[in-house]
């Protein structure tokens, strides 16, 4: 994952498309670019329309793809997709260099890559672990050392009793190995 430090509320439907997971979703957005903004703006409206419940689903007689967390952004950039179509990006950050590209657009693209390609991506929020052990300044509680050594000390007997070749945990515990040190200013 890129992030260094993380800062912001934590949210319950975070979209995450900076995550391994969503690699597919980054993809398939800069796939669906490529399709032009007028067939863009098509899709969204027929998903718009289907995203209207109906009253066969309030009666449990449809199944219905989740789409966790999803909400249809009130504004696409529909200008700055046709800008992107005319000069295609050749990968998500070029997608995201163009002006008018920004998190309503993005949302928007990722649930139309959802729903026509499966490909689903992160809902986990980066800022929800950020600050397990507490803050360097203090915020939102001072660091807690002694319950990192303890998370450390438990994450290292997990490695050791997993059933894993031994490279893997011997790759595992360098891991583990910085962070500890890390946290420590060794």
């Amino acid at each position: 994952e890129p992030h260094k430090a993380i800062v912001g509320f934590r949210h319950d439907s975070a979209l995450d498309m900076t995550a391994e997971k969503s690699e597919g979703s980054r993809r398939a957005c800069v796939d669906l670019v490529r399709e032009g903004a007028g067939r863009l703006r098509r899709l969204f409206d027929l998903i718009e329309r289907e995203a209207q419940p109906s009253l066969e689903r309030w009666l449990g007689l449809e199944d219905s793809v989740s789409l966790r967390g999803y909400s249809a952004p009130r504004r696409v950039n529909w200008r700055a997709l046709e800008a992107a179509y005319m000069n295609p990006p050749a990968n998500f950050e070029g997608l995201l260099a163009y002006p008018g590209v920004g998190p309503s657009t993005v949302r928007g693209l990722a649930l139309i890559a959802q729903l026509l390609f499966g490909e689903e991506p992160s809902w986990v929020d980066p800022v929800k672990y950020s600050f397990a052990f507490g803050g360097k300044d203090g915020t939102p509680f001072p660091v807690d050392r002694r319950a990192m050594d303890e998370a450390a000390e438990m994450l290292e007997s997990a490695v050791e009793s997993a059933k894993l070749g031994e490279r893997e945990k011997l790759v595992a515990l360098a891991r583990l190995g910085r962070t500890q040190t890390w946290t420590h200013g060794r």
